[in-house]
């Protein structure tokens, strides 16, 4: 009969099992838009659109806003404050471009209250600009 060294497998064994554990941690930990992909230096070179799908895919995912939803102020501070923007947008189109970003970076869809809130946030951002 064949030696089996006992050693040699329980340490084969144990690093098989740490392999599995670190694989499962590292699968199953949530996605960090925010951290990721809206790191300073990359936010001059997103477009207005992809920058707020990213925030609000964010938003929704970290529960930002949940039980703050009369929290207009809040919200557009959260979106606007850090836009690296110095041009009056064109609020339907970015409307529309917002909507197929959300939709592709998370799966959901801006409508009714959320779709009024940010027409309401982008006429907002363009008469701050003309302000200025």
């Amino acid at each position: 009969m064949p030696y089996i060294n006992t050693s040699l497998i329980k340490k084969i064994s144990l690093s098989f099992i740490i392999i599995i554990i670190l694989v499962s941690i590292f699968t199953a930990l949530p996605r960090l838009v925010l951290s990721k992909d809206l790191s300073k230096k990359n936010l001059d070179n997103l477009e207005i659109e992809k920058i707020l799908a990213l925030k609000y895919c964010d938003s929704l995912e970290k529960k930002i806003f949940y039980g703050l939803e009369n929290e207009s102020l809040l919200k557009y501070e959260y979106f606007f404050s850090s836009l690296p923007i110095k041009n009056i947008i064109d609020e339907k189109k970015t409307l529309d471009e917002l909507k197929l970003n959300v939709k592709e970076l998370c799966s959901y869809e801006i409508t009714g209250k959320s779709q009024k809130e940010f027409e309401q946030f982008f006429s907002k951002f363009n008469i701050n600009l003309a302000k200025n």
